[in-house]
């Protein structure tokens, strides 16, 4: 008797020992753990997939918004940069290059050095991220003989923005977003994350300067778009 009593306390805890262990399983993934039971930590997706996706970034700066600017030629006090405005269903300002100011000046030799001429307008942005960057600006030319800027960041080099976006003849043009290009395509600016020196600088007069964007898309905004 005591041997089969025996036996039957160690096949009850034997019994025991099994419905707890399965008691305490943890869920497969994607499914909730039960109500006392032990937490199942599941991953956070970041994305579908577990692909990060991050918003386009897209900076926008009103030209005339300057935080400094060389606007005289030095020695005869020539105007060479000024605000203006314009009625395109609404008010817009934007940074006038007087036409002729050049030739007044006897300074046509300088217009093929960057950063030679007078005339250079600041911009400080700040950008929130490390990134591949692209600029655009928005600008009406003056003719074809005034249809380009000089545009660098920071200390770095300076690059023409320089096409025939908005042509309508050699004579006449229309407002136009203007791609910052190198060889026919949308040049790549690596920017890192933090505040950042824009600058403007004269390479021909006439033009008319609205806006600058940077942005992470290569994508320009319409042509006939006033805001981007």
């Amino acid at each position: 008797m005591r041997g089969v009593a025996a036996l039957g306390i160690v096949l009850a805890l034997v019994v025991m020992v099994v419905v707890l262990g399965r008691g305490k399983q943890t869920p497969p993934p994607g499914v909730p753990a039960t109500p006392g039971g032990p937490s199942a930590v599941q991953p956070q997706p970041t994305g579908q997939g577990g692909i990060v996706v991050q918003s386009a970034v897209k900076v926008v700066v009103e030209c005339e918004n300057y935080e400094s600017i060389e606007d005289k030629e030095p020695k005869s006090g020539h105007v060479v940069m000024k605000k203006g405005q314009a009625s395109m269903g609404e008010t817009i300002g934007y940074l006038e290059i007087p036409e002729g100011w050049i030739k007044t000046c006897g300074m046509e030799e300088d217009k093929g050095h960057p950063g030679t001429l007078p005339g250079k307008a600041t911009y400080s942005i700040d950008l929130p991220r490390e990134d591949t960057y692209y600029v655009f600006l928005r600008a009406k030319w003056y003719d074809s003989c005034g249809n380009s800027v000089y545009f660098r960041v920071d200390e770095g080099d300076w690059y023409p923005i320089d096409d025939t976006e908005g042509k309508i003849d050699e004579a006449t043009y229309k407002w136009a977003w203007h791609p910052l290009r190198e060889a026919g395509d949308p040049r790549e600016l690596k920017l890192s994350a933090g505040k950042h020196t824009l600058t403007l600088a004269i390479k021909e007069d006439g033009p008319l300067l609205d806006k600058l964007l940077i942005a992470t898309d290569a994508t320009p905004p319409a042509q006939d778009s006033v805001r981007p």
